[in-house]
């Protein structure tokens, strides 16, 4: 989990400080660590996990966390564009389905997807 995290987030994505990163399934072995990563980097992070493991997301330190949970695509849009006014710069996905659906209608001008 940990070379996944780290080549997809900083060889894929190679966040700058300041940018926001989206996470899909952001509890599991692979996407806590990439927000951990993302917070060391300086980056806002987002992570996206189901109703059960939204505490667990605060506590690997996401900024804000998105239930996906019985979630539309449109929905799950407007959360993300809540949670990311200025765009997604690095999505990492962990996950494909509707949450990447709606994540990939929510990047920022020259995003990374990883």
């Amino acid at each position: 989990p940990g070379a996944t995290a780290y080549y997809g987030l900083l060889e894929i994505c190679e966040p700058k400080s300041g940018e926001t990163v989206l996470v899909s399934s952001c509890t599991g072995a692979v996407g806590s660590i990439v927000g951990q990563i993302a917070k060391i980097k300086g980056c806002k992070t987002i992570g996206m996990t189901s109703s059960g493991k939204l505490a667990l997301a605060k506590e690997f330190g996401y900024d804000s966390v998105i239930d996906y949970s019985g979630k539309s695509v449109r929905e799950l849009i407007r959360d993300i564009r809540a949670a990311a006014p200025q765009g997604v710069n690095c999505y990492f996905d962990n996950a494909g389905g509707p949450c990447t659906e709606a994540a990939l209608m929510c990047l920022a001008r020259f995003a990374r997807v990883a």
